[in-house]
């Protein structure tokens, strides 16, 4: 008996180490995009926008009220609680605008590490840095996003939450043709879940 569960313990070893590679694995390396097995950006986004509402405008700013004759003071905060609302969402362009910006894949890729860090370099946009099973945070033009990082398999999974429906997931995997496919998840109020496809050979 204890000689059979360490044979069922040898056989299921290579499973259990094929679902966390060391370093980036077969993502490693310098990628250049597939344009003709990559999915467009712009055609998921104008179908995701079709129904999309624009947010009501905000308030019209008070006069201020040292106009009044009100101390400063009281001018000074009356103005702070009288500024215009933020809209919770942005007006269809702006949210086009930068789907666009967040959806259309680099025209290149490099993935490296440095131990237990996965960087990638686009040749477009900042660096990213993924630390698979150690959460973490970046502040970027979104807002903060709270990061967290996996390996299932041998498919490197980034998902970034940034708040209540304002999710993207990113999924890279080498394909038995020897090719990266990175599917991108993006969810933002307001509009339906966007799931884009990009292909990159070696390059």
């Amino acid at each position: 008996m204890r000689r059979m569960l360490g044979l069922l313990w040898l056989i299921a070893l290579p499973v259990w180490a094929d679902d966390a590679p060391s370093g980036c694995g077969r993502l490693c390396g310098s990628w250049v995009l597939d344009a003709s097995r990559s999915e467009p950006a712009e055609a998921a986004i104008d179908a995701a926008l079709d129904n999309y509402q624009d947010p009501a405008p905000p308030r019209p700013h008070n006069p201020r009220m040292e106009d009044y004759g009100l101390p400063a003071d009281s001018a000074s905060a009356s103005a702070q609680s009288s500024r215009p609302e933020r809209p919770a969402r942005p007006v269809r362009t702006e949210l086009r605008t930068q789907l666009l910006e967040q959806l259309t894949p680099p025209a290149s890729l490099v993935v490296s590490a440095n131990d237990d860090e996965v960087v990638l370099h686009p040749s477009a946009g900042p660096e990213r840095h993924a630390f698979p099973g150690e959460p973490h945070t970046r502040v970027d033009a979104q807002g903060t996003a709270t990061i967290h990082t996996k390996w299932k398999h041998q498919a490197l999974v980034i998902d970034e939450h940034y708040g209540p429906r304002h999710d993207q997931t990113d999924t890279l995997v080498v394909l038995p043709d020897g090719t990266l496919q990175i599917t991108r998840e993006v969810e933002r109020p307001g509009v339906k879940l966007l799931t884009l496809r990009s292909v990159y050979r070696r390059g």
